[in-house]
């Protein structure tokens, strides 16, 4: 299930993660969201493969991270829970990179990546872990992501020539 409510896009559920495995059990869902993203993620980022300088990007929104989170459900303990979803989100971002591995190339205005992975353990479970069906949805992966925020109104993007200019200011070693 994806639930967009949120800050975060949530694939929880449907048995994406058997009870402590750190394999995701629907690959081909996961390459296909891979592949989903390398197409929308290229209007919104810098470097190889970015669309943003055709003007796909209307508001000129800028991504400056797309995290892949693992999380785990309550059994266990915290360091085994900690672990275990790292290496679920290691997993994950495996699968994508190898689904659509231009994801890689794709960085954010300091020419930095944007793919990363962070994992939580038990720490941020979206249902009470009182059921087989609730541990379930908490074993699942979120992918956020955090956009760009200037942090004075001269780096907030005017039009498309200001938001190029913007990059090189970003990263003044920049070739042109």
């Amino acid at each position: 299930m994806v639930n967009g409510s949120r800050d975060a896009l949530q694939f929880k559920g449907d048995g994406l993660f058997d009870r402590n495995a750190d394999k995701p059990r629907n690959r081909a869902k996961l390459e296909l969201i891979a592949r989903i993203l390398r197409d929308e993620l290229a209007c919104y980022v810098h470097g190889e493969g970015s669309t943003l300088p055709t003007g796909c990007n209307a508001n000129l929104v800028v991504i400056d991270a797309l995290q892949v989170e693992g999380h785990t459900d309550s059994d266990g303990s915290d360091a085994h829970n900690m672990d275990l979803s790292a290496r679920r989100g290691a997993a994950v971002y495996t699968v994508m990179v190898a689904a659509a591995p231009e994801i890689l190339a794709f960085k954010n205005l300091r020419s930095q990546p944007i793919l990363s992975v962070a994992g939580y353990g038990k720490g941020r479970p979206i249902r009470e872990n009182n059921s087989d069906e609730a541990k379930d949805a908490n074993r699942r992966i979120d992918l956020r992501l955090i956009m760009f925020s200037p942090t004075e109104e001269k780096f907030v993007p005017q039009n498309l020539s200001h938001l190029v200019e913007l990059l090189w200011t970003l990263q003044p070693n920049a070739a042109r």
